[in-house]
């Protein structure tokens, strides 16, 4: 087994290499370093006192060098004509000046008033400098695919999120085909009528029947009604899914001490990125802005997808790959980071392993989740790629899933501020799947499966050769 993994850690470190030495990778990370809520004014505010440096002094004058950085960023992607979105930066200066106003949260983490007057001056000009960038990002392109960089930068954030070589085009089309088999898969579950005709690129719209089915099912399902009690529901299946994970993998695999794990609420300068919930390596953070949005029927999988056997699961072993590989030091970060593709779509994956297969409120959830994937993947390639209008991706979202309008403003502030992630999805989650069935060719172990799939290789090919060779 060593052996053969061999093989495929030189394949990432060759791919990763690739990456990092490829004429667009600098304009990427530009790109990236202010526009997502791991940007540094975000991370100075949540944990200000966690920032390097060894006295308060040292790590506002590192914050005040971040925070420089990041505008040093933004200046070489307008030369070379690259521009954030106005979405993205309206996010950022609300974000910047909730950080400006909230001088007790400064006094409780130690901060005196020189602190605090020098931390206030340092997001003030990050401010003053965002309100200018967005008066001329306005009469610029503010959509990548409105120039040709801005598509092979499209077409290069793709490949890093997915390890593939595929035509964004290509991808929608497959993306519109895909949604059309869900809808019928949707039709064969309940046995109902959804789709008179094939949706088709130049009429991605929903027939009325299944606008009918979709107005129905959100009104649907047990709500949570309080923040104590999506607290206690989300704690008991972290608890439940702790138990079933034990019994899907083989001893070789890590299982998360669930005991440190706790349940948060997600802090407001972040629930601009994420309509549900994310998590870290102790951590599940749920959005408790629009509590309606949640449902008993769907929480689980959501718990899932974030915590075991989803991401928690997925983090500790391949961490523990990572480190064990003495990587370079130059791409060691990049590895950590790791595609896209791979951890989404192993999330979305456990959230199938750990459902009823014959429940049929599980598999249509489960399906109405894929449809969900599709219409994120055809916006997402929509408005970034093809010039689609704002309004037409958000109508797309209201139509096909059951996203409240503050979460689908959420979903294409996400598309703007990490392009082509969504397409991660849909497109991990089709390739497990087919990973699923090859084995299911030539064993029914299950848990070997799975196993093999915790430990495996780390780009989407060679994920494939370890699970057939293996």
């Amino acid at each position: 087994m060593k052996n053969n993994l061999n093989e495929y850690q030189n394949n990432l470190i060759k791919f990763l290499k690739n990456i990092k030495s490829h004429k667009l990778y600098k304009l990427f990370k530009f790109f990236k370093f202010v526009n997502h809520m791991n940007s540094p004014h975000i991370v100075f505010y949540s944990n200000p006192l966690k920032i390097k440096g060894k006295d308060l002094d040292k790590k506002i004058s590192n914050f005040k060098r971040l925070i420089i950085r990041s505008i040093l960023c933004l200046e070489f992607c307008i030369k070379n004509n690259i521009y954030k979105n106005p979405l993205i930066i309206d996010i950022i200066i609300t974000q910047v000046e909730k950080c400006i106003s909230d001088e007790k949260y400064w006094e409780r983490n130690g901060f005196n008033s020189n602190h605090i007057n020098k931390i206030i001056l340092i997001y003030k000009m990050f401010l003053n400098y965002l309100k200018e960038y967005n008066i001329t990002s306005k009469k610029k392109y503010n959509i990548l695919g409105h120039t040709d960089k801005g598509k092979d930068l499209y077409k290069f954030i793709f490949k890093i999120n997915t390890s593939l070589d595929i035509d964004p085009n290509e991808l929608q089309l497959f993306a519109i085909k895909n949604l059309n088999l869900q809808i019928r898969n949707l039709e064969k579950l309940l046995d109902i009528k959804l789709l008179d005709k094939q949706i088709m690129k130049d009429d991605l719209f929903p027939p009325k029947e299944f606008k009918n089915f979709m107005d129905k099912h959100k009104k649907a399902g047990t709500p949570i009604k309080s923040e104590k009690e999506l607290l206690s529901i989300s704690q008991n299946f972290v608890i439940e899914l702790h138990e079933k994970t034990k019994k899907l993998f083989n001893k070789n695999v890590i299982i998360p001490d669930i005991s440190k794990v706790d349940i948060k609420p997600m802090s407001k300068l972040i629930s601009f990125w994420s309509s549900k919930g994310k998590a870290n390596s102790k951590s599940i953070f749920l959005n408790f802005d629009n509590l309606y949005k949640y449902r008993k029927e769907s929480l689980k999988r959501l718990i899932a997808h974030e915590s075991l056997p989803g991401h928690f699961l997925e983090r500790t072993n391949s961490n523990k790959i990572l480190k064990e590989m003495n990587l370079p030091k130059d791409i060691y970060y990049m590895s950590m980071r790791g595609i896209k593709m791979i951890k989404e779509g192993w999330a979305v994956y456990a959230e199938n392993i750990i459902s009823d297969k014959n429940n049929k409120t599980e598999q249509k959830y489960l399906i109405l989740n894929k449809i969900f994937y599709c219409i994120r993947t055809i916006v997402d390639i929509g408005i970034n790629y093809n010039g689609m209008k704002i309004e037409t991706g958000k109508q797309l979202l209201n139509e096909y899933t059951s996203l409240h309008p503050n979460s689908i403003n959420a979903e294409i502030s996400r598309y703007f501020g990490n392009p082509t992630q969504a397409c991660s999805y849909l497109l991990g989650i089709i390739y497990f799947e087919f990973l699923e069935r090859e084995f299911k060719n030539h064993s029914s172990n299950m848990i070997e499966f799975y196993s093999k799939l915790i430990l495996s290789p780390f780009t989407a090919f060679d994920i494939y050769k370890y699970i057939i060779k293996n």
